[in-house]
């Protein structure tokens, strides 16, 4: 009898199991400004309704909310901006958090044309989008740019970034009403300095990192900086990869025993253990190229207690990785996106959000960007817009060292009251624009490409052939190859290049116009 209980509990597990990976959606959707004036998103967040809310900026100058469902149609939108007399100009929101009491907490930057000062500005939203409270948080003299928000143990939030004099980072501390409770800036022995993550942990204290740099020559610093509850200081470390001159602290995770970090390392990609003190546990490096496309790279947690993180390149080639608590990649992706953000949806499918086309060759100009959404399965797939990269491991060590801070306190918050207001946006299925808005004039149908992925011999099959011209770019708009075509079915080697996307252009003697792209793998 206990024997087939047994084996009634694996079947129904196992169909449970079957019926949840069968409902998963991949897809590639894009999502633009009907105007045409360019639109970003830079974080996104899972909903409480089967929905997320993702941040970013309209033409460059003001802020946006857009609520989509999990298929990436839009519920809803919002841009913020200031009507006259004008106070704040350029607002960019940059990232966003959902707060305990279901709602959101949006935080971003403005130009105060009052006191000539960037600030930071915080708004909380509920879940219709309708504005609970605006704060602009700033201090007298310096510009404010904020990076990350967390909400605290306190169900305040604890807001950093950094200042104006470049050598600086601030934390500012609010309560749960926006309500400024303290606000510190921090200084290092530096020419630059950067703060990316901010964690809290059960004694109340928080860790922050990011990285600092000294010219003559540069070097940069990743740090580990830990405050008191009030804003002390408390103590640093500063880590150093002892082949190069380059590591940052992008985000870091609290794990049972310390914190996993994210670092790039020149423009690759690691990840560092270290116990609660700073000490170093482990590090690894792989050849994930990871550059500052959004300036924090931010890990998750999944269901299954591993990681997982996007990250940007240059122009599109953004990667998607996944990583266990020790880590070791599981696998990562390449991605026809210039990628921003990440999360796990509930059927555990991932959701990311990222921008493209930032460069590229336009009729008229350059410009306009787009977001673009990927929606993969549970092992990081999708049919049009995601391939995968075979990552290896680099020998690298990194060495810790004390660093010393000092703090200087100050700060003031006022209530702004944004005018809002929504615009018309337009959803469209496959990836981001490489080419942008040159009118293609030839049927998809009437050109194929294969194999595509491929070692780098793709076939072109003109379907009704006539002498044309192939252009083919890499991912920062250089043309690694031009020649005429003069077969129905051409054969163009690319198997010298370097593994990733590629995009061409056929141009045919009527004026009409094919695009595409090639993976090469």
């Amino acid at each position: 009898m206990k024997k087939l209980l047994l084996l009634i509990v694996i079947s129904v597990m196992i169909n449970l199991t079957s019926v949840l990976y069968a409902q998963q959606n991949t897809f590639s959707k894009v999502i633009k400004d009907v105007p045409g004036y360019g639109i970003q998103a830079y974080s996104v967040v899972s909903g409480f309704d089967n929905s997320c809310i993702m941040v970013g900026d309209i033409h460059e100058m003001h802020g946006i909310i857009i609520k989509v469902d999990m298929d990436a149609n839009v519920i809803w939108n919002k841009y913020f901006y200031t009507g006259n007399p004008t106070t704040y100009s350029s607002m960019h929101f940059k990232n966003v958090i959902a707060t305990n009491d279901s709602c959101f907490l949006i935080i971003g930057q403005a130009y105060n044309v009052n006191n000539t000062n960037t600030e930071v500005l915080c708004i909380k939203i509920n879940s219709d989008g309708d504005t609970l409270w605006s704060k602009a948080i700033g201090q007298n003299n310096y510009n404010l740019f904020p990076t990350s928000v967390q909400q605290t143990n306190d169900s305040g939030y604890v807001i950093i970034g950094s200042s104006s004099n470049q050598s600086s980072i601030f934390v500012a501390k609010i309560d749960v009403s926006g309500n400024l409770m303290w606000m510190n800036n921090y200084f290092v022995s530096s020419d630059i300095s950067k703060v990316y993550s901010i964690k809290q942990t059960q004694d109340s204290a928080f860790f922050l990192s990011g990285h600092f740099a000294n010219s003559s020559p540069w070097i940069y610093s990743a740090f580990l900086l830990k405050i008191s509850q009030t804003g002390e200081y408390l103590w640093a470390n500063k880590y150093n990869l002892s082949s190069s001159n380059f590591c940052s602290a992008k985000d870091m995770v609290i794990t049972n025993d310390g914190f996993l970090f994210y670092l790039r390392l020149d423009e690759y990609f690691g990840v560092m253990k270290t116990d609660l003190l700073g000490n170093i546990v482990f590090n690894k490096s792989y050849d994930i190229y990871s550059w500052d496309a959004f300036e924090q790279t931010k890990f998750h947690k999944t269901s299954d207690s591993s990681y997982i993180f996007v990250s940007g390149g240059y122009f599109m080639d953004g990667t998607f990785t996944k990583i266990d608590i020790d880590g070791n990649i599981i696998w990562t992706k390449g991605l026809v996106l210039m990628a921003s953000d990440v999360f796990e949806t509930i059927n555990k499918e991932f959701f990311i959000i990222g921008n493209g086309p930032l460069q590229g060759v336009k009729e008229k100009k350059i410009g306009e960007p787009q977001i673009g959404i990927i929606k993969t399965d549970s092992l990081g797939n999708e049919e049009d817009c995601v391939f995968s990269i075979n990552a290896q491991p680099i020998t690298d060590t990194i060495i810790a060292s004390p660093a010393t801070f000092t703090s200087m306190s100050g700060g003031f918050v006022t209530s702004f009251h944004p005018i809002v207001n929504s615009t018309d946006l337009s959803v469209r299925s496959g990836c981001v624009d490489f080419l942008g808005d040159i009118n293609e004039t030839t049927s998809e149908k009437e050109i194929e490409v294969f194999p595509n992925p491929s070692k780098g011999i793709f076939t072109f099959d003109i379907k009704n052939y006539r002498e044309a011209q192939i252009i083919i770019y890499n991912t920062f708009g250089e043309i690694v190859l031009q020649s005429k075509i003069n077969d129905q079915k051409p054969e163009i080697d690319l198997s010298s290049k370097a593994k990733g996307i590629y995009f061409y252009k056929l141009l045919f003697p009527d004026n009409k116009i094919s695009t595409g792209k090639l993976i090469i793998i």
